[in-house]
């Protein structure tokens, strides 16, 4: 049996936070902790939060200098064995999912991971986002971190670096793997998120940090080449969005991420 921490990290989204947290409440499997970080929220969602509170194994609410100084927070006051982070907006798939993925979770795997339903904000669509194989990180981020388990022994010793503001969670990623830390996939949907986060909405920011971030740890030619690719692809996409009409850009988002 290992218990499982489940860190929230939320600021000023009173619309969200109750979801999240029932997500994580309603849970059958129940040697769970769940911590939340709040940022200083003044819109109401303390008075949410504060409904839940004697169902909280920690909560705090104070300035941070953004979400991964929130994380780390979140990491050192952790006392499970695995961490898992689900920020506000994001929820569990079903009530049954950490039941089913403990039995999964081992000893000698780092960080276990599956997969993740989206929600697109542009239209109302939902898809399902298959991970990659770990390897895939020395190209680019292949899971998502709110279905990423992660060993709190290993994430006390790597904490989130406070000098990449978008990204900092591939940096993470891409460090254990380039140091030869175990990865386990199961191709289980863990949680459900929505596009239009703040790495999807600073995408071109995003693509510059992830290559500092691979220059940094793994620089190559190949890095540029990659970076190069990824941002022709995205203005392209732009450029066809301003110019096609709206419905058929729908039928082309749905064809992309076809319902499984």
């Amino acid at each position: 049996m290992f218990k499982i921490s489940i860190i929230t990290v939320v600021y000023n989204d009173v619309s969200h936070i109750e979801e999240t947290i029932n997500s994580v409440l309603s849970q059958v499997y129940t040697d769970v902790e769940y911590l939340i970080i709040d940022g200083g929220s003044n819109d109401g969602t303390l008075n949410l939060i504060e409904k839940y509170q004697s169902r909280l194994s920690y909560f705090i609410s104070e300035r941070d200098s953004g979400i991964y100084d929130a994380m780390n927070k979140g990491i050192h006051q952790a006392k499970g064995d695995w961490l898992l982070f689900l920020n506000s907006g994001d929820i569990l798939s079903n009530e049954h999912i950490l039941l089913s993925v403990k039995d999964l979770l081992d000893e000698n795997t780092t960080i276990a991971y599956g997969d993740v339903r989206a929600t697109s904000e542009e239209i109302e669509y939902q898809f399902d986002v298959k991970a990659g194989l770990a390897k895939g990180l020395l190209d680019n981020m292949v899971m998502n971190h709110q279905s990423c388990f992660i060993k709190r022994d290993w994430h006390l010793k790597n904490n989130y670096n406070l000098n990449y503001k978008i990204a900092s969670d591939y940096h993470f990623m891409l460090r254990s793997f380039l140091a030869g830390r175990s990865f386990k996939y199961f191709p289980i949907t863990i949680s459900v998120i929505s596009t239009g986060g703040l790495s999807d909405a600073n995408r071109i920011r995003t693509f510059k940090e992830i290559l500092r971030i691979k220059n940094e740890l793994n620089k190559t030619i190949w890095n540029y080449l990659y970076y190069s690719k990824q941002l022709f692809y995205f203005l392209t996409i732009e450029s066809l969005k301003r110019v096609i009409p709206g419905v058929m850009y729908q039928k082309l988002y749905k064809l992309k991420y076809k319902k499984q």
